[in-house]
């Protein structure tokens, strides 16, 4: 098998740089091949006439590229296989074949003998088959039926042929009145016969003639024209029935206007129609005649007649109609109920039964539980609602009976009413600071019940209802006063609600007076403290001789009292809480004396000089000094 050549880089010894080998390069240690291998043909076979014919099919195979394990610079592989493929076999000398390339052309001999035949192409190990039937046989192997005999006014006849599908043989006929379709027919196939109306008189008599289908004939007669009488009028239907509600029918009259016969004409007849019942009217327009029946009130049949007169004959139609037929008892039944049986919640409503039956008929509907309601009768097509009231005890069940038909009806168990109260709050009790804010209670009861929720302060704010097992938020409003209360009632379970005072202030909101003076002999004033009752703020002086109470309210008064002032005048004050009040004291009158003198003698030597004596006493105060002896 040949394989292909793949291109690589090798070095040149001697020379500088790479050089490229092509295919069928002399250095073979430099030329990697590839691999051709699994060839096929497309198609893989061909059916070919058995009058011989030719064809072509092409060849595929698989490439398996070489492993590569230079550098490549050009990538020259390729996968023609074409060198590989070889020449092509035949296995018979019917068959001829040549190749180019990878397409192969044959041709096949006409087969003159009446069997089929096989033969095969082989090339690369791939096979091609050709398959050719035998030459087709001068006639078919039947038809069928082999003579065919036409009345006088012609018409269309088949025949059928048989034989090979793959063979027609031609159609031909003998005379002119003949005409075959088609004009070639294969083996299965059908040849449709025409014959035209035989026109010549009985006295020519009858005409034949041949229809020959690749060698097989098939006779064809037909019999002589026979003159048909002149036709008289006609009416169809001739008789018509009612129902009992009456109705119409429309009857076609026929009249003979011009018909050849043997090119002479028939005179034409006219009819004039009526009827001898009272319940029966008939109205004539042309061609067409409607007789309409009324509504018959009786039980038992009636029956009329319709005549269409002419001039020389009278056609009767016969009129009858059904009595009005006896009401039917109904059924001590309906035929069907659906569903036969419904189930209930505990809270009860409402099912729908759908009750079959005819739709003139209606039965009595009734229900064996003071908790079921229910219509009184139903029809036939009709439904019928099933109400329960709602259940507030264990499971139950009834019937509904619907003319005979029972149908069964359950009901859940309910539950006890709702307690008025929850089972429990938790905390019974909550507290806020004087911000804003919320807090929560739980709710404990049964899930299904719900109880209203009532706050008594407009400071407080709660949801309406609640049910068991959830919780209130309740929330409160800023407080910028004093200390409150409230509640807050759970269906009937009261919850304390609380909340501190506002935070006092650094100073309360005023003193009156903002000063107070005594006098030298001191007493006692009181400074009125403005501000919130519920806050207290601490009272300082800030002199010894000035006293007060450690802390006052708002609302309350400070009483500030001073001691006797033996001095000067003197000042101070008084804190609360930040807010001052000025205290001053009036000044003492001088004694008539300092309070004393130092040294109280004093001694001088016979040379004189002089001595100092402190003086101690009120410094805003002054005295005479004198002395009791001359200079």
């Amino acid at each position: 098998m040949r394989t292909a050549a793949w291109c690589r880089i090798v070095s040149v010894a001697g020379a500088a740089g790479l050089a490229i080998l092509s295919p069928g390069a002399a250095a073979a240690q430099d030329t990697v091949e590839g691999t051709c291998s699994g060839f096929d043909v497309s198609p893989a076979s061909a059916t070919v006439p058995a009058s011989g014919g030719s064809g072509a099919f092409s060849i595929s195979w698989d490439w398996g590229e070489p492993p590569s394990d230079g550098i490549c610079i050009i990538n020259c592989s390729y996968n023609d296989c074409r060198g590989s493929i070889g020449r092509v076999r035949r296995s018979a000398s019917w068959m001829s074949a040549t190749r180019s390339g990878d397409t192969v052309r044959y041709r096949v001999q006409a087969n003159t003998g009446a069997s089929a035949r096989t033969g095969r192409l082989t090339v690369a190990g791939a096979v091609f088959t050709v398959r050719q039937p035998g030459r087709c046989p001068s006639a078919p192997t039947g038809v069928s039926p082999r003579s065919l005999r036409f009345g006088g006014r012609g018409g269309t006849l088949s025949v059928s042929v048989s034989g090979r599908r793959d063979c027609s043989w031609p159609v031909s006929d003998d005379r002119d009145w003949i005409s075959p379709t088609p004009t070639r027919v294969s083996g299965a196939g059908t040849v449709q016969i025409r014959v035209g109306a035989n026109r010549l008189l009985a006295s020519a008599g009858a005409r034949r003639g041949t229809v020959t289908i690749g060698g097989r004939s098939v006779s064809v007669s037909q019999d002589a024209y026979v003159m048909p009488p002149c036709p008289g009028p006609t009416v169809t239907p001739r008789s018509v029935r009612f129902g009992h509600v009456g109705g119409s029918a429309t009857v076609r009259v026929v009249y003979a206007r011009t018909f050849v016969r043997t090119f002479l004409p028939c005179v034409s007849v006219g009819l004039v129609a009526s009827d001898d019942r009272d319940w029966i009217t008939v109205e004539q327009t042309g061609g067409t005649a409607t007789i309409r029946a009324s509504r018959n009130p009786t039980t038992g049949e009636r029956t009329g007649t319709v005549t269409f007169r002419g001039r020389q004959r009278s056609i009767p139609v016969s009129v009858s109609q059904a009595g009005r037929p006896a009401p039917l008892p109904c059924p001590s039944s309906p035929s069907g109920v659906s569903p036969s049986s419904v189930g209930f919640g505990a809270a009860g409503g409402s099912r729908s039964v759908s009750v079959s039956g005819r739709r003139d008929c209606s039965w009595s509907v009734r229900d064996d539980r003071d908790w079921l309601s229910v219509p009184s009768r139903v029809s036939g097509g009709g439904s019928v609602a099933i109400r329960a009231q709602g259940n507030s005890g264990g499971s139950r069940s009834g019937a509904v009976t619907i003319g005979g038909r029972r149908v069964g009806v359950s009901q859940d168990a309910g539950r006890a009413p709702c307690p008025s109260s929850p089972s429990g709050v938790s905390p019974s009790s909550v507290g806020f600071g004087a911000a804003s804010g919320s807090r929560s209670v739980s709710v404990s009861g049964r899930s299904d019940c719900s109880w209203s929720v009532r706050g008594d302060r407009d400071w407080l704010s709660v949801p309406s209802r609640v049910s068991g097992g959830g919780s209130v938020t309740i929330r409160t409003q800023g407080n910028s006063g004093g200390k409150r209360s409230g509640a807050v009632t759970i269906g009937g379970r009261r919850v304390g609600v609380s909340q501190d005072a506002a935070r006092c202030p650094s100073s309360p909101s005023g003193v009156s007076p903002s000063s107070v003076r005594f006098g030298a002999d001191g007493g006692s004033q009181s400074v009125s403290v403005s501000g919130r009752s519920e806050c207290s703020w601490s009272v300082r002086d800030d002199r010894d001789w000035l006293s007060v109470p450690s802390r006052v309210s708002g609302g309350g008064s400070v009483m500030i009292r001073a001691q006797g002032n033996s001095g000067g005048g003197r000042s101070g004050a008084v804190t609360i809480g930040g807010r001052r009040v000025g205290v001053s004291q009036d000044v003492a009158s001088c004694p008539s004396s300092p309070s004393g003198v130092s040294p109280s003698s004093v001694g001088f030597g016979a040379a004189g000089g002089s001595r100092r004596v402190s003086v101690s006493g009120r410094s805003d105060c002054s005295w005479s000094v004198r002395d009791n002896r001359c200079t």
